[in-house]
């Protein structure tokens, strides 16, 4: 029975490493560093679904509270419209050197 949970984690470690890797070629790391904030909250969800842990509204708000921040790190704003440069005018705002 050991040999076979120990199989089983095992397995689970090496699928979830193998996810992270892909997922690192092929989202943007601070996409990806968001695995740290939302693994806990699937865990406790798990823990509610599958063995019947109970969820204080604390728990919950937590969650949301989490989830919501996690949203809006990863979200997407349009670019500001850059303008250019006129001709003429120096890039930098350093200031004359005094003569």
């Amino acid at each position: 029975m050991l040999t076979l949970a120990t199989a089983e984690g095992a397995a689970a470690a090496a699928t979830g490493v193998t996810a992270y890797a892909w997922l690192l070629s092929s989202a943007p790391v601070s996409t990806v560093a968001t695995y740290a904030y939302v693994n806990p909250v699937v865990a406790v969800a798990l823990g509610w679904a599958f063995l019947g842990e109970p969820l204080s509204a604390a728990v919950v708000g937590g969650a949301a509270l989490i989830l919501a921040a996690v949203v809006l790190s990863t979200s997407r704003r349009p670019a500001a419209p850059s303008t250019p440069e006129p001709e003429g005018v120096p890039l930098t705002d350093a200031a004359e050197p005094a003569r």
